[in-house]
């Protein structure tokens, strides 16, 4: 599975600067924003490199390695979604999406609109943020390094509002930074 392996190669990046290294309490501020960023990154650029012959090379070499196509039919997915958006990007439909978007920021807007993701985010980056000042703790550090990943990870899947029991994960890892406070 591919999208598993992009959430560990970011676990281990973290990992190095937040855990082993440390990082200022800015660039803290900064890499928790750019977090919540990146999953339209994602969507932004598998669309627009969909229509280009790098993306026909990559799906080929992906399907000779894995039997699996680069990105699975998502580019189809996300531009769906995207062109049936029409003006709800602000509110969103009201409801949850019927389907697997792939993306968590989908995901939300397309329920919530931009509004929605806008909240969503500030409520985790506002907690992360506050966190800060107990990343002496390795366990409130690691915790923090395990959040990151598992979101990032929901650029690619949609498990955070899934059914699925691994949805769980997310929020026992925020469960466990928020306990350790003292």
């Amino acid at each position: 599975a591919r999208s598993p392996f992009v959430g560990m190669l970011f676990l281990l990046i973290l990992y190095k600067k937040i855990y082993v290294k440390g990082i200022s309490y800015t660039k803290y501020k900064l890499l928790n924003m750019l977090i919540f960023i990146i999953p339209v990154i994602v969507i932004i650029f598998i669309i627009l490199l969909s229509h280009t012959n790098l993306f026909t090379q990559l799906n080929e070499l992906s399907s000779v390695y894995t039997d699996k196509t680069f990105i699975s039919g998502r580019d189809i997915i996300w531009s769906k979604i995207v062109n049936n958006m029409n003006a709800k990007w602000i509110l969103g439909f009201g409801d949850r999406y019927q389907g697997n978007t792939h993306n968590i920021f989908l995901y939300i807007v397309y329920s919530y609109g931009i509004v929605g993701y806008v909240l969503y985010s500030l409520f985790f980056i506002q907690i992360l943020n506050s966190m800060y000042k107990y990343m002496v703790d390795p366990i409130i550090r690691y915790g923090i390094v395990c959040f990151l990943t598992i979101y990032i990870q929901q650029s690619f899947e949609v498990l955070l509002f899934d059914v699925n029991t691994l949805v769980f994960g997310h929020y026992l890892f925020l469960s466990i930074i928020i306990g350790r406070i003292k």
